[in-house]
């Protein structure tokens, strides 16, 4: 097993689309929340049975939800470097 290190901006990326579902529903909330904690737990698990972003990343896309978790491995580390909506531009974090 892989030890897990999330960016602070992926932390934001995460709180910010959390407080957006409440907005709109609480039970949303709640639904995105477990699954984006359940794709890392899968990450973390086995992090390379996911698509490659390229030679560096790889990202799970969620399924019920737009947004996907960007990561890369670094030794025995996996670094979440997003928690992005599909519909956004992926520069925004290829550089992280």
């Amino acid at each position: 097993m892989h030890n897990v290190d999330v960016l602070a901006i992926a932390r934001v990326e995460f709180r910010d689309a959390v407080h957006w579902y409440r907005n709109h529903s609480s039970r949303a909330s709640r639904r995105f929340a477990l699954a984006v904690k359940s794709a890392i737990a899968s990450i973390r698990d086995n992090p390379d049975q996911h698509p490659r972003w390229d030679e560096r990343y790889s990202y799970y896309l969620l399924r019920k939800f737009p947004y996907y978790v960007a990561y890369r491995v670094e030794s025995d580390t996996i670094v979440v470097v997003a928690v992005f909506h599909t519909s956004r531009d992926s520069s925004a974090w290829t550089d992280r």
